[in-house]
């Protein structure tokens, strides 16, 4: 079974040093629009659903809209929340949006992987063999191209298959509101698949979304066999 664990809308612009001065505009404009929790961390600030299933994490040169458990965050509401990041931080008036991507987090458990990818997606096995005591997660593909995106220009779309045998469901990149519960023994696969686009024009921004999330749509089909799309 492929279970779609998150989505993820990223947006890196020029630093913004004072980024912190406008936090309490930012954190009031979102918890009118369902985002109502807010904690500080070191170097960055993440506003949170009650349920704790959309996160907001604002660093002073990035904001990132992230969404657990869903295959598709939805143009509309990545554009409502960046409209209102924008509108607090007044984000046009002087910094450069220099990335936007669109990254989807799915998960398979125990063996079944290698009957629902396809074989060129399997990778190389990381050998069990090695003893490595530390070992939290290993990369067994990683593989990107560039796509082109008509008037938006040329985009770059990666997958990469991670796994670990310790039934930990997200990259060690991913900002969580708690630690991941480990489950010594479950053997899991993470496929991650991202599309970015260096740009500093998204005055479209919902369609550049739509694009980038299509293309991660795409590769992740053509990852999947017959069985693993009619899961």
């Amino acid at each position: 079974m492929i279970i779609p664990t998150l989505t993820q809308v990223s947006i890196h612009f020029s630093p913004i040093t004072l980024m912190e001065s406008y936090i309490p505009r930012i954190q009031d404009g979102m918890r009118r629009i369902g985002l109502p929790h807010y904690r500080s961390e070191e170097g960055r600030w993440v506003l949170h659903s009650h349920d704790e299933q959309e996160m907001v994490i604002i660093t002073p040169s990035s904001v990132v809209f992230q969404r657990f458990g869903a295959r598709d965050f939805g143009e509309v509401r990545a554009e409502e929340l960046f409209t209102c990041f924008c509108d607090e931080t007044e984000l046009f008036e002087g910094s450069l949006v220099v990335r936007i991507g669109v990254r989807r987090l799915s998960l398979i458990e125990g063996g079944e992987w290698k009957r629902l990818l396809r074989g060129p997606y399997h990778g190389v096995t990381f050998p069990s063999s090695l003893q490595v005591g530390n070992l939290r997660q290993y990369h067994s593909l990683y593989s990107q191209g560039v796509t082109d995106l008509g008037p938006f220009g040329f985009g770059n779309l990666s997958i990469k298959m991670l796994q670990n045998g310790r039934g930990v469901c997200h990259p060690l990149d991913i900002v969580l509101l708690r630690a991941e519960e480990e489950r010594e023994g479950v053997f899991v696969t993470i496929i991650d698949i991202e599309h970015v686009l260096l740009t500093d024009e998204i005055s479209t921004f919902g369609d550049l979304l739509k694009a980038l999330a299509d293309g991660c749509d795409a590769l992740l089909s053509e990852a999947l066999t017959d069985e693993g799309v009619a899961h």
